[in-house]
């Protein structure tokens, strides 16, 4: 599983299976609800909150950016042909956006090892 004694869920239904394990959304409500004393309802708020602000502003054009962890933006692509590799069948799809995420040093060096999750 993840650091730390919280008890969470270590695999869903859709979970790759050379990724290790997946933390769902519940397993964070369930983390930052016995972190700071809340209950579900709140820490699902909290969630729900943080996820539709970025999804706001990342739609709208923004960035959004998280000291020490990363960036939420989109990427405009141009227009083009896109072959479909089962079928050999083309398909044109027009300009459009795709949400990207950037990690920062920080949460690279986490993920690598080279440096220690801070609590």
């Amino acid at each position: 599983g993840f650091g730390g004694n919280h008890g969470f869920s270590t695999v869903t239904s859709n979970a790759p299976k050379d990724n290790g394990p997946v933390l769902s959304k519940a397993d964070l409500a369930q983390i930052i609800s016995a972190e700071h004393d809340l209950k579900m309802a709140e820490s699902n708020r909290i969630i729900d909150t943080l996820l539709d602000t970025i999804v706001e502003a990342v739609s709208k054009e923004g960035t959004v950016s998280v000291a020490g962890f990363g960036k939420f933006f989109n990427k405009k692509l141009e227009a083009r042909d896109y072959r479909n590799p089962r079928t050999g069948e083309t398909v044109f799809k027009g300009d459009r956006k795709v949400p990207k995420f950037k990690a920062f040093t920080n949460f690279k060096d986490c993920v690598e090892g080279t440096k220690s999750v801070k609590k």
